[in-house]
């Protein structure tokens, strides 16, 4: 069974999308230096997963 025509794969991706915009908005609004942020949106955009987690857990302490 595919992950996204299971019944609650769709609710997944969509938590999924709105932790990443919420993520984006937090590195953008931050007061981090631009390389910062361009380094942190980078991660969070190229290892979605992964870069959410280290993000949220590591780097918002």
């Amino acid at each position: 069974m595919d992950f996204f025509t299971s019944p609650f794969g769709w609710v997944f991706a969509l938590i999924h999308l709105i932790l990443f915009i919420y993520a984006l908005v937090l590195i953008i609004s931050s007061n981090m230096d631009l390389f910062h942020k361009i380094f942190w949106a980078i991660i969070v955009g190229l290892f979605p997963l992964v870069g959410l987690i280290i993000y949220f857990l590591i780097w918002r302490r």
